[in-house]
């Protein structure tokens, strides 16, 4: 059993590859191109990235320099990802010492030209590559530099002589990057692009799936996880897209029919000033979702349907909301964190609140005048606070919610924690654990 173990933490996935949901496939870039791989040939790849054998399926043609499907690779970018990409020979020991100082001087030097001749293309991670979540497709957000200018620097700590190293790079007036998002279908090897285009010299992202805390302990626990972004929504129908202008003023949650690529927009937030946003919160079922706005001068969230349509504004008044901590939707009850609240406070100290869905019921739920940072499970029985000032000790203090019960798990932390000091009783009727 433990030879087994060890030897699960010795396999990795081929480096540069993005593994799909359900590791059968895996989608890189070779050159400038993309490529994929079944698993079979994942296997070899895992003994030896550069096993002849291994077969490599094409997937695009047009890719080239500064118009790739992944970043830019230096040279040095190159010669270390060779370096990764290769067959570790295992050494022996006793050999290597009765060799004497030539020929160990030698054999460096052989390995020295080989390695300057090693014109091996290594495999390298998509941009911004994100499946679906049944592994039937894949985006990429590919991105065009070719009228990019030129600039440099010098690498003034390169041996044995300092280096000048170029890169593209925009100045004031001068042309950007752009971007575009592409969808891949694994089963017909056919490709389509999002009809995006609203801003110029936009750039786009794609709001990811949450993993869940149980999902992440397993993951923790497991010797090889994928751990590949995935679309916020199931299926392969469609997916979440954030269109942003370059002045920051305009930005659009849109959704993106990944058959067609037609976009449609669910929300528009414009604005005078730099838009700030935070991610957007899918809730179960996908007929809902959580959006943070600055929209009436002050930062709230606010309730939408999936469709886009505005259902009411959660939190409201005159402070300003951040974090979400939890979300217990069996009660349709938000828990999160905000500041510039509670009168005769320094403003920028946090509290906890929660308020139903619906904007009813605010309360909050850590008193005190001191910044409160708070952490809570995914069932939202209990929050652990973590409460500090510049003028006072910290303290942790376990809240129970409703009918919560302990944790085992927290129970057993806060048991660690005090034993670093004393434990004492808590006005407000939680357990108190003070450094």
């Amino acid at each position: 059993m433990k030879a087994k173990e060890e030897k699960d933490k010795e396999v990795k996935w081929p480096t540069g590859t993005s593994v799909a949901p359900d590791e059968k496939i895996a989608v890189f870039v070779r050159r400038f191109d993309l490529y994929t791989m079944d698993v079979e040939n994942l296997k070899k790849a895992i003994k030896d990235p550069r096993d002849p054998s291994i077969v490599e399926t094409r997937l695009t043609e047009d890719g080239e320099e500064y118009y790739a499907y992944s970043r830019h690779l230096t040279d040095d970018d190159k010669d270390r990802l060779r370096k990764e990409q290769k067959k570790e020979e295992k050494k022996d020991e006793k050999a290597t010492e009765k060799k004497d100082e030539q020929t160990k001087e030698k054999e460096a030097k052989e390995a020295k030209e080989k390695e300057a001749k090693d014109t091996f293309e290594p495999r390298v991670p998509p941009s911004g590559l994100a499946w679906s979540q049944d592994s039937k497709k894949f985006s990429v957000e590919r991105q065009d530099s070719r009228k990019v200018k030129d600039l440099w620097v010098i690498d003034s700590l390169a041996q044995p002589r300092p280096k000048l190293e170029t890169y593209r790079y925009s100045m004031p007036g001068e042309d950007l990057s752009l971007e575009e998002l592409l969808v891949f279908d694994l089963a017909s090897r056919q490709r389509l692009k999002a009809k995006a285009d609203a801003f110029k010299d936009q750039r786009l992202s794609i709001p990811t799936r949450r993993v869940a805390e149980k999902e992440r302990r397993e993951r923790d626990g497991t010797p090889n996880p994928v751990a590949s972004s995935q679309w916020a929504l199931a299926g392969s129908d469609s997916f979440i897209m954030i269109r942003q202008s370059r002045d920051l003023k305009r930005l659009d949650i849109c959704r993106v029919d990944a058959k067609t690529g037609d976009t449609t927009v669910l929300v528009e937030e414009r604005l005078n000033t730099y838009i700030d946003s935070k991610p957007i919160r899918l809730l179960e079922g996908e007929k809902e979702f959580l959006w943070w706005s600055e929209r009436d001068g002050w930062g709230h969230w606010y309730l939408y349907g999936i469709d886009g349509t505005l259902k009411n504004q959660v939190t409201r008044g005159e402070f300003v909301c951040s974090t979400i901590t939890g979300l217990d939707e069996k009660t349709r009850t938000l828990y999160f964190t905000a500041n510039y609240r509670e009168a005769g406070e320094d403003p920028y100290y946090d509290h906890l609140y929660r308020v139903s869905l619906d904007g009813s019921g605010l309360k909050l739920l850590n008193s005190g005048d001191a910044n409160h940072g708070a952490a809570m499970p995914e069932h939202t029985r209990f929050f652990v606070d973590t409460t500090s000032r510049v003028d006072q000790a910290e303290y942790f203090c376990k809240h129970l919610l409703g009918e919560a019960r302990d944790d085992a798990d927290m129970v057993e932390v806060n048991r660690e924690q005090a034993q670093r000091g004393d434990r004492r009783g808590h006005p407000d009727g939680g357990e108190e654990i003070r450094k």
